[in-house]
């Protein structure tokens, strides 16, 4: 190599050193800023319980004495993070604890994968200070349900997976399978992450781009979780069945005005009970929970009291029967429950700040302390980028796909942003974030649930800040496109 090679070599290393090094510095600060915003905002709360939390209790009580909890509706994982954390007394000051650092942690995760993706420190610190400022999550994490566990799990994944595509760090492949998995034992809608993952690991592998026998490990460790988990519900309630509740959730798009009320004549006895809770409560989407005993009445009478007690053995058939019937005979329901959460999403969109009046509720401040003005304004400027970012989260991955694609077959050469895979990540990355949109309104139709799936807003935000920085980076002339990361990545090439 003659002496310009050489020196622009240096100069290249020199800079990826400096870049390295201020990339360290902005994640400790970031560590640092979320635990002084966990101790400002959390330090005088006490654990919050709330609607589902004395099911995840019940199920963590019986895993902390070594017993296995009878079938409910909680998936296996947060309640055993809960007897794990908490301890044989279920000490939920330590719970709090262990999900405050979740949360600062999913912070961290957020900026690390939007770093990884773009290879841009401006753009990854912008999207770790966004989630700093979400203080819904904040909020969540002295509150006793799985949003925390769940969201570090899938940012921990999400990560992974820009860094198996990226091939960088070995085992981050199998890794990658199990963390989606591990997040489908909280909230099984990642299941259908995990599935679109390991599709996306095969066709890599085909193409020869992932180790075959990294693949096979992901693939093989991921069916060993469904597997298991498989296993017990059929061991607990004779049912072959990844997650109890299935049918329950379903229920919950047979709620929707937009089903129920056309259901055939066949049917207008579901209909006629649906109509009169809707009449007593005052509202028109009607959740399994207050529809399933009622429902019982018409079509299990047998089953009727345990439905109503939402006991699972009972209370599953008898919402998968009604369920399925309907959703048959409904043309195009599912399009129009999908529109409704949207537009609610879109729309109405609130944060879930603690300030329930519920005794049980979640924690509150009161209003003139400066930490309730400030989760007010923190709400304010959610409240008006929520949509938009949703709708970017939908819309800029696949343009900015098609951009650096293009790009790449104009200049032949690869994107400097780009490991080889970092496109693979962020379309695989985009494909999980669909499927979890299309699937959230069969599953939890609110807007308050679909905000934790439609989008999960660390893993959102690192798709729209990614997806923004690979567009400008692909409309960019050839030379120069991506600063010091590709000097490093460029340095000699004639």
């Amino acid at each position: 190599m003659d002496a310009a090679g050489t020196e622009a070599g240096g100069a290249a290393g020199t800079r990826a050193g400096v870049a390295d090094r201020a990339a360290a510095v902005a994640a400790v600060g970031l560590l640092v800023a979320g635990a002084l915003e966990a101790w400002a905002m959390l330090g005088g709360l006490e654990p919050a319980r709330f609607w589902d939390t004395p099911s995840y209790l019940h199920d963590a009580v019986h895993l902390a004495r070594g017993e296995v909890p009878p079938l409910g509706l909680r998936m296996p994982g947060y309640p055993a993070f809960v007897a794990l954390v908490g301890g044989r007394a279920l000490d939920l000051a330590q719970v709090a604890g262990a999900q405050a650092a979740l949360w600062i942690a999913s912070v961290v995760l957020a900026y690390a994968l939007v770093r990884r993706l773009t290879g841009g420190l401006a753009a990854a610190l912008a999207a770790g200070l966004a989630a700093l400022s979400f203080v819904d999550l904040l909020f969540m994490a002295v509150t006793i349900y799985s949003e925390t566990l769940c969201l570090a799990l899938v940012c921990a994944a999400a990560l992974a997976t820009a860094a198996a595509f990226t091939g960088r760090t070995r085992g981050a492949v199998a890794g990658a399978g199990l963390l989606w998995a591990a997040a489908a034992l909280v909230r099984p809608i990642f299941l259908a992450s995990a599935g679109v993952y390991l599709l996306a690991a095969l066709v890599l592998a085909l193409r020869r781009a992932l180790s075959r026998r990294d693949v096979a490990l992901a693939w093989a460790g991921v069916a060993g979780v469904v597997l298991a988990m498989a296993s017990l519900n059929l061991a607990r309630a004779g049912r072959l069945e990844f997650s109890p509740g299935a049918g329950l959730s379903l229920l919950n798009h047979v709620g929707h005005p937009a089903v129920y009320r056309h259901l055939p004549p066949d049917q207008a006895r579901i209909r006629e009970v649906y109509e009169r809770l809707a009449a007593e409560q005052g509202r028109e989407w009607i959740g399994w929970w207050r529809a399933v005993g009622p429902l019982a009445q018409v079509v299990a009478p047998g089953e009727a009291e345990a439905a109503g007690r939402l006991e699972v053995t009972a209370a599953e058939p008898v919402a998968e029967r009604v369920a399925l019937r309907a959703i048959a005979a409904v043309p195009g329901g599912y399009l129009r429950v999908w529109a409704g959460a949207a537009e609610q999403l879109l729309g109405r969109f609130a944060l879930q700040l603690g300030w329930s009046a519920r005794p049980d509720g979640p924690p509150q401040w009161p209003p003139g302390t400066w930490q309730h003005r400030a989760a007010r304004a923190a709400e304010a400027a959610w409240q008006v980028g929520m949509p938009w970012l949703s709708a970017g989260a939908l819309l800029l991955p696949p343009l900015a796909l098609w951009l650096r694609a293009r790009r790449r077959r104009r200049h032949r050469r690869e994107d400097a942003a780009g490991p080889a895979g970092a496109g693979a990540a962020l379309a695989t990355l985009w494909a999980i974030a669909l499927v979890n949109a299309i699937l959230s309104p069969a599953l939890e139709p609110w807007a308050g649930q679909m905000r934790y799936r439609f989008p999960i807003q660390h893993l959102l935000l690192g798709l729209v800040v990614s997806a923004a920085v690979l567009s400008a980076r692909a409309l960019r002339p050839a030379l120069g496109l991506a600063g010091a990361g590709e000097g490093a990545t460029g340095a000699g090439v004639p």
